[in-house]
């Protein structure tokens, strides 16, 4: 036998202690994310108070030949979660040759928050 038996058994317990302590690691990572879990949920209910009082926003887009994608950049700028009455959108159509002058006119017919500036 290449190895005596004294060798092997110290192996052994090293192993075991190394696994042993990987384990209460593993145990207190868990005890103090959960923790860190609770505190950041109450911590939500402070910002839903926060967002009650959000200032007021103004949005600048500027566009040109943009009659493909400007009624999809509305909507989803639009369908944020501020406050409807905090947020207005100001798109500025610098001459375009295309329908987006027509699609913002309709759109800002539609919402309010919409207001559309035409350049020649």
């Amino acid at each position: 036998m290449p190895y005596s038996s004294r060798i092997l058994d110290i192996l052994f317990l090293f192993s075991v202690s190394i696994i042993w302590v990987m384990i209460v690691y593993q145990l207190i990572l868990t005890i103090f994310g959960n923790r860190y879990r609770r505190r950041t949920e109450k911590e939500w209910w402070k910002i839903d108070d926060f967002t009650r009082n959000l200032p007021p926003v103004s949005i600048l887009i500027p566009a040109r030949n943009e009659e493909v994608v400007i009624g999809k950049t509305l909507k989803k700028i639009l369908s944020t979660d501020y406050p409807e009455e905090n947020i207005e959108v100001i798109v500025v159509n610098d001459g375009s040759t295309d329908r987006t002058e027509t699609i913002l006119t309709q759109m800002a017919s539609q919402d309010s928050r919409i207001h559309p500036v035409h350049l020649l």
